[in-house]
């Protein structure tokens, strides 16, 4: 069961703009304290947020016609991208910083973006 259901149209860098700005909303921040000080903490860091949405589009396989679909539940964020693992990549390759773009042309052009 969802909340809430968002669709972002626009180009590729307006999506990504759009849905992170809306999973940053969905990103509760609680507060502690430290003596004094308060310090917030997010469900998420951002750097993880931004991170999977570079992955879901970057490496997702445009020739389905579907969407990334990103769940926001109560305990966790789900992000499913079309496609599934290259051949020859394996879960274990993943885990140890191992990457190849499915997608190396809009790879090369977000990373002379700077945006990874």
């Amino acid at each position: 069961m969802f909340k809430d259901a968002k669709e972002f149209g626009g180009s590729i860098f307006k999506q990504l703009n759009d849905s992170y700005e809306y999973l940053t909303l969905c990103n509760r921040t609680m507060a502690t304290f430290r003596g004094l000080e308060r310090v917030e903490h997010s469900d998420y860091p951002e750097s993880a947020l931004r991170e999977a949405m570079l992955n879901a589009l970057i490496h997702r396989d445009y020739s389905y016609s579907g969407s990334i679909i990103i769940n926001v539940n109560d305990n966790a964020m789900e992000f499913i991208s079309l496609g599934g693992l290259l051949p020859g990549i394996t879960t274990e390759d993943i885990k140890n910083g191992i990457s190849q773009p499915r997608n190396a042309k809009l790879a090369a052009i977000f990373h002379r973006l700077r945006l990874i």
